[in-house]
């Protein structure tokens, strides 16, 4: 393709609007033929030129682009890293990195480009920064309200945007519009069941350090009544890591709750505050996987170690059901062993 081809156009084309007007020209024919990924690559090198009526001709396209979407995005995603990376005196839009973000937002099955496309998107997000934690509320219940649908797929949990995002620090809690930002996401949570499976992982890896969403989330488990409502404040605990400073804020609340709660119904609790229900592991042929002799140890020295009375029943717990897991491995050993 002499547009959009590889490697770039030379700067007679990139700097000449005629050529680039001639191209988007052909929009309807692109879209006709299902083109859209060669549409992309086709205009987007010419973005120094009239950038709003770029957006307006990529946006239909991408409109009418159905399961072709998720290409022509990577193709974008590509494209848009070789301009940023070129060595010239053009400096990208302001507005670029909420257009792309937008962009983004509205493509279902965004997953796989952090594999895929990982690199690019790190030189682009170098180029024109991280995307602020205020713009996620909205992009949330955008992907929420996209529908599943056969030919476009599942749309993707949202911590495929984490690599955009740029996560709490102690320099950017402070401020009123990120805490806003907090609160709203922590209200999400508990919204909707989409909600609750989506949030509890994005909300602790937005804020890696604790510094915001533990104590946000621990006020709201507070207030829960059922071992059901709980739940979801647990999960958040949970991608703290068990024993963490914030897995302890948040379960220590949890505990007081659930201390009427019945024994199951603790048990219960125990078990979303620290337990995944995936597991994986290699180990040597004739051997018990090492993960869960230190699963045990683990277990044994929080027990040990721990001050606080109402973490003791949990330590109690978990020990138990750590042993139960090594003891089943070493039973399995033994049946492949005689077998």
């Amino acid at each position: 393709m002499f547009y959009g081809g590889s490697p770039s156009p030379p700067a007679e084309l990139i700097t000449s609007k005629a050529e680039c007007g001639l191209v988007r020209g052909y929009q309807e024919l692109f879209i006709k033929h299902g083109a859209i990924s060669d549409f992309v690559r086709g205009t987007l090198w010419g973005m120094q030129h009239d950038w709003p009526g770029l957006k307006t001709c990529i946006e239909q396209a991408f409109t009418d682009a159905g399961e072709q979407r998720s290409e022509a995005m990577a193709v974008l995603i590509d494209e848009l890293q070789e301009i940023l990376c070129r060595e010239d005196e053009w400096s990208p839009p302001d507005d670029l990195l909420r257009w792309l973000w937008d962009q983004v937002v509205a493509t279902p099955d965004f997953d796989h480009f952090k594999y895929n496309h990982g690199w690019n998107l790190d030189q682009i997000v170098g180029k024109l920064g991280k995307v602020p934690i205020t713009w996620l509320p909205e992009a949330l219940r955008i992907r929420a309200a996209q529908p599943d649908d056969e030919d476009l797929g599942r749309t993707d949990s949202p911590s495929c945007l984490l690599p955009l995002l740029a996560p709490l620090s102690e320099e950017t809690v402070g401020d009123l519009d990120v805490q806003d930002a907090v609160a709203k996401l922590c209200a999400l949570l508990v919204e909707t069941p989409l909600m609750r499976h989506w949030l509890p992982e994005l909300l602790a890896r937005l804020d890696p350090l604790g510094l915001e969403v533990p104590h946000r989330i621990a006020a709201m488990a507070e207030q829960a009544s059922l071992e059901s409502t709980l739940r979801p404040f647990c999960k958040v605990a949970l991608y703290y890591g068990v024993g963490t400073p914030a897995w302890r804020r948040v379960a220590r609340t949890a505990f007081q709750t659930a201390a009427s709660f019945s024994k199951e119904e603790r048990e219960d609790v125990y078990d979303s505050v620290s337990e995944t229900g995936r597991m994986s592991w290699q180990s040597e042929v004739g051997k018990v996987p090492q993960i869960f002799i230190d699963a045990v140890e683990a277990a044994e020295r929080g027990l040990t170690e721990e001050t606080e009375d109402i973490f003791v029943p949990f330590w109690r717990w978990r020990l138990e059901r750590k042993k139960d897991e090594l003891r089943r491995q070493e039973e399995n050993l033994k049946e492949v062993v005689w077998d």
